[in-house]
């Protein structure tokens, strides 16, 4: 990280739930204020879902969390990355992880894909930034309609 704090990666497991359940409650607080998936969503979607789960540590204690995957894209016809999911703690927000934890996913997905996609609600500045600082630059709009 930006303060020379070393970052350690281990692999999810069920027993993370409760922290990342927290967490992904701002996250749609910040990106999706409505909906209210519960736990068993969240829990259902983290154990089915395929790609590559990794959770950041510090100094023992867990502080992110990133979620990516490569997938063939039929419609390009070629393998395109996604990131599905990144948080940092909030106490962690402002010293760089956020930037290791997407250099991780980079990684990963540059050896096999000639791109990789994002997804973030348009109103949160300070994802929108690093992604911005990381090369990521408009590429969809999906507009909503209430009734």
């Amino acid at each position: 990280m930006s303060d020379g704090t070393k970052v350690y990666f281990i692999d999810y497991n069920r027993s993370y739930i409760p922290l990342l359940f927290k967490w992904h409650q701002e996250h749609v607080a910040i990106n999706f204020p409505y909906q209210f998936p519960g736990l068993a969503i969240f829990t259902h979607d983290l154990t089915t879902g395929s790609g590559t789960q990794k959770l950041a540590t510090c100094n023992g204690e867990v502080v992110g969390f990133i979620w990516f995957d490569i997938k063939f894209n039929e419609y390009e016809e070629r393998e395109e990355g996604t990131i599905r999911y990144v948080h940092v703690d909030s106490d962690y927000r402002g010293r760089g992880l956020g930037k290791v934890l997407m250099e991780y996913a980079h990684n990963s997905i540059d050896s096999e894909a000639t791109y990789c996609i994002l997804g973030t609600h348009v109103d949160n500045k300070e994802a929108i930034g690093l992604y911005e600082k990381m090369g990521y630059r408009p590429y969809r709009l999906i507009m909503r309609r209430d009734r």
